[in-house]
């Protein structure tokens, strides 16, 4: 047999067996998938069955797995949650969800708006958004990660002339840090806040804020939905502010970082670094919340600057305990119990 034989022999082998392997891994991995799916909705079915039993109902309209083949995830066009304890209802549009074949434990959720939440005590909010996605790491046991994203968020009540709050984007952000710390990010861009929720036109003037704080010795008690009032009203909670930066339209800059703790009566301790940018211009801005503090906020003004020698940046340290606040040897005030 010649060399040109054995070579055309040997490519047909070899041609047979890559269809033989693509035709295992394609017939197999379509079996696992379907068998996956399966898993998935009678999981999806167990879990309602279970809140059922507690007074919850959550109704996903025309429900479907999709995905095939690298992904998995439930498909809904709309989405009923309701407790018959609390009397609170929550109903939003589609919902979509994604998960890898290979790496179940990484999710992804799409929401669309918009929504509605009614509780009995406080009325009916409705929530609209332009995209809100949320990414969630996973373990069998508890949810390691969670990140939430939204654009063109607004928020409003059914007895509200205006909205309560808008955002052009709002992020949300948690992990587990450590054995049992809870650490969050909290960030938006051109936030506005309703001022008064019974007059028109009373959003406040947008403004930029990132909160980044690490509460202690909480994650178990999220994790299991336990009551973390109660919790911290046994025990008392610890945590650290490790940045808060609210950016006025006009240069306000506000920023406070430090340790904070709350006893078991809602008392509020701590030792906070704040530094103010254009401090005039932050306080016309709270001003606008507050406007029957205007007395109270000047005499803050008046401290503030005093105490920085009238730089344009003023950086101070405030001593909270047991809910006083002390500027130095100057008492500003007091902060009511928490609970």
């Amino acid at each position: 047999m010649n060399d040109a034989a054995i070579q055309k022999k040997s490519f047909g082998r070899g041609f047979w067996l890559m269809l033989t392997i693509i035709g295992v891994l394609v017939f197999g991995g379509t079996g696992l998938w379907f068998y996956a799916a399966d898993k998935l909705e009678q999981a999806i079915e167990q879990v309602q069955q279970k809140l059922l039993a507690k007074g919850k109902i959550i109704a996903c309209d025309n429900q479907q797995i999709r995905g095939y083949p690298f992904r998995i995830g439930i498909f809904c066009d709309a989405i009923n949650i309701e407790d018959k304890n609390t009397r609170q209802k929550l109903t939003s549009g589609a919902i979509r969800t994604a998960a890898q074949i290979y790496d179940p434990g990484k999710l992804i959720v799409e929401f669309d708006g918009p929504a509605q939440f009614s509780d009995a005590r406080h009325g009916v909010f409705n929530i609209n958004w332009q995209r809100l996605r949320t990414s969630l790491r996973v373990k069998p046991d508890s949810i390691e990660r969670t990140s939430i994203s939204t654009n063109a968020l607004m928020i409003d009540h059914e007895n509200s002339p205006s909205p309560l709050l808008t955002a052009e984007t709002l992020e949300f952000h948690a992990r587990k840090l450590g054995e049992n710390n809870l650490d969050v990010a909290i960030g938006s861009r051109n936030l506005s806040l309703t001022t008064n929720p019974l007059s028109t036109n009373a959003l406040s003037k947008p403004f930029n804020l990132v909160v980044e704080f690490t509460a202690n010795d909480l994650f178990e008690e999220i994790r299991y939905n336990r009551n973390l009032l109660a919790y911290i009203q046994k025990k008392g909670g610890r945590g650290k502010i490790n940045a808060f930066k609210l950016e006025t339209t006009k240069g306000g800059i506000l920023e406070i970082n430090g340790p904070l703790s709350v006893d078991i009566r809602g008392r509020l301790s701590g030792k906070l670094d704040i530094s103010f940018t254009k401090l005039d211009h932050l306080f016309e801005f709270f001003r606008s919340f507050y406007p029957s503090s205007s007395d109270e906020m000047e005499k803050i003004a008046i401290a503030v600057k005093i105490l920085s020698a009238g730089t344009a940046t003023s950086k101070l340290q405030v001593q909270i305990k047991n809910g006083e606040i002390r500027l130095g040897l100057i008492s500003l005030g007091r902060i009511p119990p928490l609970f």
